[in-house]
């Protein structure tokens, strides 16, 4: 099992392979173009927060394609 570590460094590998589920939910055509990722950085991250290693949250935006009109989705992160 990978160990990301809990630096900007490590948030930049969680943020890639949600990029990557991303990109093959738009090549599937379940969501349109101009989806986007904010990662928090690591300095923002409360001290509690770190102290429990929480990555902080990731921000998506993403527009679904065709006919359905929304859809609530949590993705929860654990190890």
């Amino acid at each position: 099992m990978l160990k990301v570590p809990l630096t900007d460094g490590g948030l930049l590998v969680i943020e890639n392979e949600i990029r990557s589920v991303l990109a093959q939910a738009e090549a599937n055509t379940l969501i349109d173009s101009g989806w986007s990722v904010a990662t928090p950085p690591v300095a923002s991250i409360p001290e509690n927060l770190r102290a429990q290693r929480a990555a902080g949250v990731f921000v998506v935006r993403a527009r679904l394609a065709g006919a359905i009109r929304f859809a609530d989705i949590e993705v929860y992160l654990s190890v």
